[in-house]
């Protein structure tokens, strides 16, 4: 029982340094280099504003330079120049190529697309178009670049629709925007990324990635650009839609342009009736003469400035009077529904997305701080159900604020209420009762709410203007109504919250007189100020407000860790017990046993696995880089996992290019890691006569590089299309594998992604649920001399030594522990010997003869005197003996740095608990003469 303890103690350990190290691998100071970069002037991909760089690009490669010690110089030109000069080598790198394999030819791509692009189809602004209505577009012609794809790729769509496109070729994109302003042509067919604001896009189409593309005589560029790019990855998955949303994320909602029906809907419907709230601010309330107001009504005003629709309030006083009114049909629209899709669909609504998240609180009366069954919770219907109160103790109210000063007035003990509603309503300085706290993870998004049976143009109509507006603005709109002072508060409340104040105002005020003037002239910039300061004090709440999500985050993982833990566990002690109680019946007690073997070498992976995650999120994996023969790795990996497929009735295939059979600079160990985790998973989540197949693909073969291409395919259970984004993350498994009750620790696919960004690569899905998967990854190895043939340099055995007439000294504290290694070093039929910890360990060495023991096997961890410290003591021994005895550590500690302090102390070699048989012998044989 103390060993499984220990067990859930070790992993408990890892999964919190695995949470907490987010320090990144330091980085070599090298000289800066200096990268020549093709500099286009494309506004918001990258162009050159009064001496300055700025833009998507420019932004990349300054990320990129952080990671490369890269320094560039920008050299400007045309789309064609710039290709040009790459070509002749004089700059180096270029932004923003898509594939053709023409270019190949010509340019070396970088391994990770820098980005997407749409191609687009644009006017000048003022001309009207439907959206995407390609039967609208048979008359106008369209000016293309001369070569570019796009044209066929429009050309196909027309004659799809059965027009055939008028199109007019031009050498260069200048060329082609002067032509559009001139009036030659209709429309011009682009990059998205070429887009600018004095252009209306009316149709999109084909999105493509595009690549940084570098002079073919550059390779350490090319090799310095995607190991840039696999880091930046690896720190942020997401980092290209990051960037595409802050710079195109206002221009390219242009096209969510309307299609003819939405555009007839908006002219004939011209003003929506939408219901607002008018007790819910800052979200929506009315002011006095019922005046609309709330972050909900600026929202709706941008979305009616983008589609040209008018709007009528019709004012209510709760929730459920809302839905009644969209219901009966009195009004079109509720501007302030809660996303809530099971709602939604009780009451035959229909949601457009999101536009705002609610990060919800809870806040507590002084004198209740800890929740009982007699907590009485004060909360609006919608709030009973959704924090799942039935059963308990609940008061309830119409609205938000009723429900924070029942809690203040002592009448209940616990409310919620989202971030923007607390941050209003805590100025008042009556409610100072109160005690507030952020609920992590308990968050809900704000919505419109249409009538079901309404055309389906409108929640269209309202997504796209959803779409329209900038982040900046969203922003903007939310802190300027926290900012905003609360008119409700009524002048008593102001004398209660500043009565010091108030009395020093008017006994001063006569002498205030005489410094009008001055206040006028500084009122303008202290306001300013002032607002500044609110704004700077309101985004620090919101950083705490953040880093208390982060630790609730933290503490999901670890709860996470307990249940992963606890059931191999659990399964280990309960089939033990079984045991005990069956030990009379040999069948019975060899099925347990073999049952508590694969518990333990489940929870062994499990251990295994949060150990690399815990290196790989700190940034201390490293790869060890050593001369590998492609086709005798998979060879062995193909022998061990052919006999497993067999025994699961699953056909098993490796197909190997025949040119693979040579030597390539590679991290054998971690590259085997991830091809085993992905034939280990095709097998697990197959079926019965399913098929693996394996792949194995030369791509490109350059004089002192090859790029090699590994593919694993399965018709296993597959996943949901939905999952697809997440499956990499820890813990993601897909919901068919987990109701099926498959074991698996839920972490190798997120360690063999990140493996394989080291590696300078990515790894790939295409999945169907209940079809199969196919994962691939590419990866550029250096050759070396194929005439050179590299043996390992550990002289391994298969099978068990026999050291009979040898003594060896088992030094370790756990009783369990040192009953498990002499009964495998028993095996060897060498006489053993024990000490409890280092202090015995190094009385019995100086006490016995010299060269009396052949080997000490040395834990790490023990009282009086730990391992490191017994091995150096032993080491400085003034016997001759001393410095050749051979000393093997026997730790759980599993990290290289453990195994570097073992070298380091004196020590031979460092064998990881649980102790694995072959790998002892495989020391013991290599210091055994």
């Amino acid at each position: 029982m103390n060993f499984i303890r220990a067990i859930a103690m070790l992993c408990i350990i890892a999964y919190f340094n695995l949470f907490c190290s987010f320090s990144y691998a330091s980085e070599a100071v090298d000289e800066s280099k200096v990268v020549r970069v093709g500099l286009l002037d494309y506004s918001t991909f990258m162009e050159e504003k009064d001496g300055l760089v700025m833009g998507y690009a420019y932004e990349y490669l300054v990320d990129i330079s952080r990671y490369a010690n890269w320094d560039y110089e920008f050299v400007p030109g045309t789309w064609e120049e710039c290709l040009e000069r790459l070509e002749k080598g004089e700059i180096d790198l270029l932004a923003s190529a898509q594939y053709t394999a023409d270019r190949a030819d010509l340019y070396d791509y970088s391994t990770m697309p820098m980005g997407v692009a749409y191609t687009v189809l644009c006017s000048l602004n003022g001309q009207d178009y439907a959206f995407n209505d390609f039967n609208e577009y048979k008359d106008l012609v369209v000016g293309v670049l001369e070569g570019s794809i796009r044209s066929k790729e429009y050309e196909k769509i027309c004659k799809s629709y059965g027009f055939e496109p008028k199109l007019l070729y031009f050498n260069t994109h200048e060329e082609q925007m002067e032509a559009l302003k001139k009036g030659r042509i209709n429309a011009v067919l682009i990059s998205s990324i070429r887009c600018d604001k004095g252009l209306n896009i009316i149709a999109s189409f084909n999105l493509n990635n595009y690549y940084f593309i570098v002079n073919k005589n550059r390779k350490q560029i090319l090799w310095d650009l995607n190991k840039a790019q696999a880091k930046i990855h690896f720190y942020n998955p997401y980092y290209e839609a990051d960037l595409y949303k802050k710079y195109y994320g206002s221009i390219m909602t242009k096209s969510n342009g309307f299609s003819a029906e939405e555009k007839e809907y908006i002219q004939n419907k011209g003003t929506i009736t939408v219901v607002a709230l008018s007790k819910f601010p800052p979200i929506q309330y009315c002011e006095e003469e019922k005046n609309v107001n709330g972050i909900v009504t600026d929202v709706l005003q941008e979305i009616l400035y983008f589609t040209g629709l008018k709007v009528k309030y019709l004012i209510v006083d709760n929730h459920f009077e809302a839905i009644k009114a969209i219901q009966e049909g009195k009004a079109d629209v509720w501007a302030a529904c809660y996303d809530d899709f099971d709602a939604a669909d009780a009451f035959n609504l229909e949601l457009s997305k999101p536009f705002l998240k609610l990060y919800q609180s809870m806040i507590q009366n002084k004198n209740k701080k800890s929740a009982t069954e007699d907590t009485v919770y004060a909360v609006t219907p919608y709030y009973k159900d959704w924090f799942k109160l039935k059963g308990k103790k609940i008061i309830l109210y119409d609205t938000m604020l009723e429900c924070i000063q029942a809690v203040n007035d002592g009448i209940a003990d616990v409310t919620f209420a989202s971030y923007y509603i607390v941050e209003y309503f805590m100025k008042d300085p009556r409610l100072d009762n109160l005690i507030v706290s952020n609920l992590d993870g308990k968050e809900i998004g704000l919505a419109f709410a249409v009538n079901k049976q309404n055309p389906e143009q409108l929640t269209n109509i309202l997504n796209k203007g959803i779409d329209s507006i900038p982040q900046s603005r969203m922003q903007e709109i939310t802190y300027n109504h926290l900012l905003k002072e609360n008119k409700n508060l009524e002048i008593i409340q102001f004398i209660y919250k500043y009565p010091i104040q108030i009395i020093v105002l008017l006994c001063t005020f006569f002498l205030g007189l005489s410094m009008i003037f001055y206040y006028k002239s500084q009122h303008k910039s202290l306001k300013k100020g002032f607002r500044e300061k609110e704004i700077y004090e309101l985004n620090l709440q919101r950083a705490l407000i953040r880093a208390e999500h982060a630790n609730a985050a933290k503490m999901d993982f670890l709860s996470r860790m307990s249940h992963e833990i606890r059931t191999p566990i659990g399964a280990i002690i309960g089939f033990n017990e079984k045991a005990e109680q069956n030990i009379e019946d040999k069948e019975k007690v060899l099925d347990c046993i073999q049952k508590i073997k694969v518990s333990s070498n489940h929870l062994l992976q499990l251990i295994n696995d949060i150990l690399d995650m815990t290196k790989v999120s700190a940034g201390k994996m490293e790869l060890n880089i050593q001369p590998i023969n492609i086709m005798k790795m998979m060879q062995s990996v193909q022998v061990v996992y052919e006999e497993i497929a067999r025994k699961n009735e699953i056909s098993f295939t490796v197909d190997i290019d025949t040119d693979l059979d040579r030597y390539v600079m590679a991290d054998e160990l971690r590259l085997k890691q991830i091809i085993i985790n992905l034939i280990s998973n095709a097998i697990k989540y197959n079926k019965s006569q399913g098929t693996v197949e394996i792949k194995v693909r030369k791509i490109a073969d350059l004089e002192e590089k090859i790029s090699v291409h590994f593919s694993i395919m399965d018709t296993g259970v597959g996943i949901a299309e939905e999952n697809l984004a997440v499956i990499f993350h820890p813990f993601e498994r897909e919901k068919t594998v987990i109701r099926k009750m498959i074991a698996g620790t839920g972490l190798g696919l997120s360690i063999s992604s990140k493996i394989a960004m080291l590696m300078n690569s990515k790894l790939e899905v295409i999945s169907k649920l209940d079809k199969g998967s196919t994962f691939w990854f590419d990866i550029d190895f250096e050759v070396v001399d194929k005439n050179i043939e590299y043996v390992s340099k550990e002289n391994t055995v298969q099978h068990i030594p026999d050291y009979k007439g040898k003594r060896f000294l088992i030094v370790e504290d756990n009783d369990l522990n040192a009953e498990i290694i002499g009964s495998v070093l028993g095996l060897t039929k060498a006489t053993l010997d024990y000490a409890v910890n280092g202090q015995e360990a190094c009385i019995l060495f100086e006490l016995s003869p010299h060269h009396y023991y052949d080997a000490v096997f040395m834990d790490i961890m023990m009282p009086i005197m730990d391992g490191y410290a017994a091995t150096m003591y032993i080491r400085n021994l003034a016997r001759p003996d001393a410095k050749s005895i051979l000393i093997i550590a026997l730790s759980a500690n599993a990290f290289e740095d453990d195994k570097e302090r073992s070298l380091i102390a004196g020590m031979n070699a460092h064998c990881v608990k649980p102790i694995e048989k072959q790998g002892l012998f495989n020391a013991l044989n290599k210091y055994l003469k």
